[in-house]
């Protein structure tokens, strides 16, 4: 009889250690989810953000937006600024500014080496725009987050309006974030915390 119930209890205090593995698993997942995936999207979005802020619009507007910029000193003084912003944060494939004319969507720089084959000069139509990318020209917007494919792959994008004195949207900034890697980085923590939950509830059955 006692041996009965000790071979219960036993059973019993297994079952409450594997639940609350199980839990401490699940609890792992979701801050693992919250930290990778939510807080990573909000600082994406504040950097769009903050780069949206800093680029005066009254250099934008002197721009045609057409490859005519390949000569103007403005552009070559954005050119530099988006390079620099690019290689400051590696995270980021793409950086780049757009214009909306006659409702298409226009690139005015972006970050690439003339020499790249992703390089889009100004005055390139971008067909691919999304929903999401026009809704960014909104006076209500601030940001706008979207994962998109297009010519050049998955992307997970920031976009942040950059405003004049009357409150125009003159261009969007825009922030490319593979999503593959973006994947891969949050699969290989849930993969982790799988792993270490099955280990741990293998140790406890043996």
């Amino acid at each position: 009889m006692r041996r009965r119930f000790m071979f219960r209890l036993t059973e019993a205090i297994y079952l409450l250690v594997s639940l609350a593995v199980c839990a401490t698993g699940i609890g792992a997942y979701l801050y693992i989810n919250e930290t990778t995936n939510n807080r990573e999207y909000t600082n994406l979005s504040r950097s769009a953000q903050t780069i949206a802020a800093l680029i005066d619009p009254t250099r934008i507007e002197r721009l045609s937006v057409s490859p005519t910029d390949l000569v103007h000193p403005v552009y070559a003084e954005l050119k530099t600024d988006i390079v620099a912003i690019k290689d400051a944060n590696p995270d980021l494939r793409f950086v780049y500014l757009m214009a909306q004319r006659e409702n298409k969507i226009l690139f005015i720089v972006d970050s690439e080496d003339p020499r790249s084959e992703d390089y889009s000069p100004p005055g390139q139509e971008y067909p691919e725009a999304s929903p999401e990318l026009y809704a960014a020209w909104d006076p209500e917007t601030e940001s706008v987050l979207e994962i998109s494919e297009d010519r050049w792959g998955n992307w997970i994008s920031a976009l942040a309006p950059i405003r004049n004195a009357n409150g125009e949207t003159v261009a969007i900034v825009g922030l490319d974030q593979s999503a593959d890697v973006h994947r891969a980085a949050f699969v290989t923590q849930v993969a982790l915390v799988i792993l270490a939950t099955l280990a741990l509830l293998t140790l406890l059955g043996i």
